[in-house]
């Protein structure tokens, strides 16, 4: 039997695998990091969650997201704050065929299916930068310009990725420069190396086409 939704109104459900998670070293402390992280997440993008960032089964995580702009900013923080393995990410559109539940895993339907499809898909293909399914035909561009962002992060020294926190932040060169104690020039420089403009304007595209998925509206009288 095939089962109905049980609301009118998509969303967007999100698996993360960490990649050979057996391996890390310090698993206690990978755990609390993968914790630390869950709850940052939660927080940060709480008004933008139908079910927050969970644990389900090992170090899979899972949640329920209302406003597709938000995946680059998550993808990032999830390169920051847990670095000791990347993460797979399948994004899945479509409807729930069960009540919502404040635990992402307690739910099932459509969504659930395209996201589980497109997780396996990034393990296939290796893809760190997400796999989106059940999008039409932007399923092909979201995956690619993840793809291509998730090159460039994988390629930044600690140093850039701490020069790039800061502008992602707001901060000016100027001010980098003066918090690390150096010229601006090599500010520049280092921004520079790490193709921070070619990355901005990569991630400003892929926001802006996330941002047509947004389904808040349409869950504004169905969240618990």
């Amino acid at each position: 039997m095939v089962r109905r939704s049980v609301h009118p109104s998509p969303c967007i459900a999100v698996i993360g695998d960490v990649v050979e998670s057996r391996r890390i070293e310090h698993r206690a402390e990978a755990q609390k990091r993968l914790q630390d992280l869950l709850s940052f997440l939660n927080g940060a993008f709480s008004n933008s969650l139908l079910a927050p960032f969970s644990l389900s089964r090992g170090d899979e995580i899972q949640a329920l997201v209302l406003r597709g702009a938000i995946v680059p900013d998550v993808l990032w923080e999830v390169m920051i704050r847990f670095p000791h393995s990347p993460i797979r990410f399948g994004f899945g559109l479509g409807e729930l065929s069960t009540p919502l539940s404040p635990l992402p895993m307690e739910t099932d339907g459509p969504a659930w299916w395209a996201a589980r499809k497109a997780v396996e898909n990034a393990a296939a293909t290796r893809r760190h930068g997400g796999v989106w399914q059940g999008f039409g035909n932007a399923d092909r561009v979201l995956t690619a310009l993840g793809t291509l962002l998730a090159h460039m992060r994988g390629r930044l020294t600690l140093r850039q990725r701490g020069v790039l926190e800061q502008l992602r932040s707001g901060a000016d060169m100027v001010q980098v420069a003066e918090r690390l104690g150096i010229s601006k020039q090599a500010v520049s420089g280092i921004v520079a190396a790490a193709g921070w403009r070619a990355y901005q304007e990569g991630e400003d595209a892929w926001r802006s086409l996330l941002g047509e998925y947004d389904y808040t509206d349409g869950w504004t009288h169905g969240r618990h």
